[in-house]
């Protein structure tokens, strides 16, 4: 992959989550918080988590607490803390592999806009990871051995929009300076069950596209979602699955299935 076309697909991306982020007050958010007959928030803590894995080497997880604070009827201060871990390896020009770990942790501030089941979000942030990359030629040996601290800059944003009652698009985006790693995803759901929400259950089924990576990996995502809500208790857990296609600054492309998983808790 050439440092152009690199360039390219941050610049493409960037300009879809600007333009996602610069919806107007109808984009409405259908998470848990949106899912509930409730539509204001007082302030509240929760915490997000996930892992995504792959057949091609390739794994990506998160978890940390965040706060909401809201300082009016349509807009609130946010923070959040995440702890990361990211792994891929990929073929070198030695004829072997290079592997990398990077372990991480990122705090974060930033603004939500709009009302519950309304909402747009930006961010801004620290990333510091401790990378781990071994080098191996054609026979398996390591010819290099590294270890660092890489520290940047983050920027995110999110935006959800209700279409109806029942559907909802979801769409974010996630860049850090400190490996130049972007991660994009839009996602539909419709909801399935508990539609006058007498049930303690709400089940969602939907779609994604997802497009992350940086100069050493590129991938593409395409599958469906089911989402299980449990209402009283403010938690939701989804199951993705799809179709994955990844390219690489040397060595063949590679194709095959992933498999994720995402809970969101609101305390």
């Amino acid at each position: 992959m050439t440092s152009q076309t690199f360039t390219t697909r941050i610049l493409g991306a960037g300009l879809m989550a600007v333009a996602l982020l610069g919806m107007p007050s109808l984009a409405a958010a259908q998470s848990t918080e949106a899912n509930t007959p409730k539509d204001a928030l007082p302030p509240n803590w929760e915490v997000i988590g996930g892992f995504e894995g792959d057949t091609h080497d390739t794994s990506y997880s998160f978890l940390g607490p965040g706060y909401n604070h809201p300082i009016s009827d349509n807009l609130a201060i946010t923070a959040r803390v995440t702890g990361r871990y990211l792994a891929y390896s990929f073929r070198n020009g030695l004829g072997g592999d290079t592997t990398v770990d990077s372990p991480g942790i990122t705090p974060q501030i930033g603004l939500r806009f709009g009302r519950s089941g309304r909402t747009a979000r930006v961010t801004v942030g620290y990333g510091s990871k401790h990378e781990h990359r071994v080098v191996e030629d054609r026979n398996g040996f390591a010819v290099a051995d590294e270890t660092r601290w890489l520290s940047g800059v983050t920027l995110g944003g999110d935006v959800y929009y209700n279409l109806t009652k029942r559907d909802n698009v979801h769409a974010l985006v996630h860049f850090g300076t400190e490996d130049d790693y972007l991660w994009t995803r839009v996602g539909y759901k419709h909801q399935v069950t508990n539609h006058d929400w007498k049930s303690n259950v709400t089940l969602y089924l939907g779609a994604e596209g997802i497009t992350q990576g940086n100069k050493d990996i590129w991938s593409n995502n395409v599958g469906a979602l089911a989402e299980v809500l449990l209402v009283p208790a403010h938690l939701s857990v989804m199951f993705r699955s799809g179709y994955k296609h990844s390219t690489f600054d040397r060595g063949d492309d590679k194709n095959g299935p992933y498999y994720a998983i995402g809970l969101y808790k609101r305390f």
